[in-house]
């Protein structure tokens, strides 16, 4: 039995739009560096960095937007530098700590826990839309009863588009989300090439969570 689940409504990416993300969310990637990697690792990504960007990056409130073109930068320094495994790890790490602020819990886990599974599924959209801005619009495409979801990001900027970097981040943020609301699950992300500037997330969940 396929469940339709609706979706947070998200304007379409326009000409006049500039693509955005939440400042806190790249400043918490920098704010790690220090902290979670080693010297080794440091030494691959803080190359890869540029001074002025990370100087104007720093200077902004955290809920102030960001240009996505900067955060794929930064974004592309832990990529390259850290390799494929790490870089998912580092970054899943990452967003669970994000998650664990008042507002994003509450919209990724405080309603999975009252209202079950299908609250954290449509909980994915509306996360989104909370930080990030005409990137493209993020929607639940199937969701079955036996707890097989499908996500796409569909309608990207170009630059989104061709990130894998990005790809692999928007699939760690879902697995925290899933982490954090207390459901044992996996995130993969389609293998396959990016067609018509969609990315596709596939999701397993247990139906219901483990008893706190």
């Amino acid at each position: 039995m396929i469940i339709s689940i609706p979706s947070a409504p998200m304007t379409t990416t326009s000409v006049d739009a500039k693509p955005a993300i939440r400042a806190r969310w790249t400043q918490m990637l920098l704010e790690g560096l220090d902290v979670r990697l080693s010297d080794v690792e440091l030494s691959c990504v803080r190359p890869r960095l540029e001074p002025a960007r990370l100087a104007y990056i720093r200077r902004l409130d955290p809920l102030e937007w960001l240009d996505i073109e900067t955060h794929i930068h930064v974004l592309d320094a832990l990529y390259w530098g850290l390799g494929k495994p790490r870089y998912v790890a580092y970054y899943r790490e990452t967003a669970r700590r994000i998650l664990h602020s008042r507002l994003l819990k509450t919209v990724a886990v405080a309603g999975a826990r009252v209202f079950g599974r299908a609250a954290l599924v449509r909980a994915f959209p509306r996360g989104w839309n909370l930080v990030i801005r005409d990137c493209g619009i993020l929607e639940v495409a199937r969701d079955d009863a036996r707890g097989i979801t499908e996500i796409v990001l569909r309608e990207m900027p170009p630059v989104v588009a061709r990130s894998e970097a990005i790809r692999l981040a928007t699939a760690s943020s879902i697995a925290a989300a899933i982490d954090i609301a207390g459901y044992l699950g996996k995130v993969k992300v389609d293998p396959g090439p990016v067609r018509d500037r969609t990315f596709v997330f596939r999701i397993s969940l247990v139906v219901e969570p483990p008893t706190p």
